[in-house]
C-alpha cells in the first residue's frame, strides 16, 4: 500500500476521539446490523449516490482499501439512480491524497482505474445501482444521501438499505474552496468507514 495512503489509515485511527459519541454509537449500530443481514461467505457493500460520481465512489475506494487494509470479507461496489462520469474534482482529490490515478481524455464515463498500492487497484465508474457489474443479490446498499435516500425506496433483492449520509462537495464546485471540502467530506468517509471496519475487525476476533 502506499505510504501516503497508510498515513492516512494512521491518521484516521488516531483522530478516533474527534468523532461525536452519538456517530460512534450510530457507527457501531451499523456495524452490528452489517453483521446481523449478512447473507453469504463475503459482505457486500453497495455505497448509492445519486450521480454516483463523488461521495458513492470516495466510498468505494475507501471501503475497498480498509477491507484490503484490515483484511476483512468486505467487497465495495457504487452506484447511483442515474449514471453521469467520476467527477474530476473527485480524481483530483483522491490523487492529491496519495491515490495514482491513470485516466484518458474520454470524460464520456471512462472506467478510471484508481491505485492505492504497487499491485492494489479499484476500477470506478458512474453507473446505476442495478448496473450488471454491481451485485444483484446478497448486498446491503448504503445511501450516501438524503436526495439518493429519498428517491430510491426500495432497492430491489438488497438484504438492507441503511443511510450513511455525508453533505456534497458539489456545492463548493467552482468555488475557491473547492479542493478543500472534497477533501474534507472525502477524509469524512474514510474516517468514518474506518471506525466501522475496526470494529468489524475487533469483533471478529
Amino acid at each position: 500500500m502506499f505510504l501516503p495512503i497508510n498515513q492516512l489509515i494512521e491518521e484516521m485511527k488516531a483522530d478516533e476521539s474527534n468523532l461525536s459519541q452519538t456517530r460512534k454509537n450510530a457507527l457501531a449500530h451499523l456495524a452490528d446490523t452489517l453483521v446481523e443481514k449478512k447473507t453469504g461467505d463475503d459482505l457486500q457493500l453497495m455505497f448509492i449516490c445519486t450521480h454516483n460520481s463523488r461521495r458513492s465512489i470516495f466510498a468505494q475506494v475507501w471501503a475497498s482499501v480498509l477491507a484490503d487494509h484490515y483484511q476483512l470479507p468486505i467487497k465495495a461496489f457504487s452506484g447511483g439512480t442515474e449514471a453521469t462520469a467520476v467527477h474530476e474534482n473527485t480524481l483530483k482529490c483522491l490523487e492529491d491524497l496519495g491515490f495514482e490515478i491513470t485516466s484518458g481524455n474520454d470524460r464520456q464515463n471512462e472506467k478510471v482505474p484508481i491505485k492505492y498500492g504497487e499491485h492494489q487497484q479499484i476500477s470506478c465508474f458512474s453507473k446505476v445501482f442495478d448496473h450488471p457489474k454491481n451485485p444483484q443479490q446478497d448486498f446491503i446498499a448504503l445511501m450516501l444521501c438524503d436526495h439518493a435516500a429519498e428517491h430510491c425506496p426500495f432497492i430491489p433483492h438488497a438484504s438492507a438499505r441503511l443511510n450513511f449520509t455525508f453533505p456534497d462537495p458539489k456545492e463548493f464546485d467552482g468555488t475557491a474552496q473547492e479542493m478543500l471540502k472534497y477533501k474534507s467530506v472525502c477524509f469524512d468517509i474514510g474516517h468514518n468507514l474506518n471506525f466501522l471496519f475496526r470494529k468489524l475487525y475487533k469483533d471478529s476476533k
